[in-house]
């Protein structure tokens, strides 16, 4: 009987216990749930919204200011220094993104093309600027919309049909706006500086007369177009 009576004692005292355990359990899971909600912001993070972005390809249609620059213009027997203006016209931009192992920081890869013409004293020419750049973008991310930052450096393409390809080193330096309407596109806003350092050796004549520029110029670039994301 009295083994009978100890047996129940334990098994009481440890359903007890149990019970207590399973209590301070259940509270601590509360309390852990609510500091987590607590700590939650109400809207929806952009890793929640958007996934792991591993690539990000986009393509942007854009105004490009052309940019002006100071060069002699004539042949070594008449020659005079005039300021020489790339025409104001539309181009278009690609860019791929990946991301690096800095927060919220991408390694960008960035080419544009402006289709314009060159207009001196003497003669108007067709001309191809074209930007190939590498650098990063910092971007601030809320949600479905990405506020970023860039600066890129590279070389920069001067062609023409008629004579010899020149290149120079350039950098390019700007920002925009990143909004997804879901996980896989969205709309993409984009302003840069341009910037080739020299465009020393432009030669744009015929016969004896030509343009030879040996002047650093800026030019001015406003793009929208879509962005497309590669979820993990």
């Amino acid at each position: 009987m009295k083994l009978k009576l100890l047996f129940v004692a334990v098994l009481l005292v440890t359903v007890n216990f149990t019970q207590a355990q399973v209590r301070r359990g259940s509270q601590a899971s509360f309390n852990n749930n609510t500091e987590a909600k607590k700590e939650k912001p109400s809207s929806s993070s952009t890793h929640d919204f958007l996934g792991e972005r591993k690539l990000e390809i986009s393509g942007l249609y854009a105004y490009q200011f052309g940019g002006k620059f100071y060069t002699y213009v004539g042949n070594n027997l008449n020659s005079r220094y005039e300021e020489v203006k790339a025409q104001d016209s539309d181009s278009y931009g690609i860019s791929l993104s990946i991301p690096t192992s800095k927060w919220n920081t991408r390694l960008e890869l960035s080419f544009i093309d402006q289709a314009t013409t060159v207009k001196t004293s003497l003669a108007e020419h067709d001309v191809n600027i074209r930007y190939y750049q590498i650098g990063g973008i910092k971007e601030i991310p809320k949600g479905n919309m990405i506020p970023y930052g860039l600066l890129t450096m590279g070389a920069t393409q001067i062609a023409t049909s008629n004579h010899s390809d020149v290149w120079a080193f350039s950098i390019t330096l700007g920002g925009g706006l990143k909004y997804y309407f879901n996980k896989t596109i969205g709309l993409k806003l984009e302003g840069r500086m341009l910037a080739p350092i020299n465009y020393g050796g432009i030669y744009l004549g015929t016969g004896g007369s030509g343009v030879s520029a040996s002047s650093s110029t800026l030019q001015g670039f406003i793009g929208a177009g879509l962005v497309f994301n590669l979820v993990k």
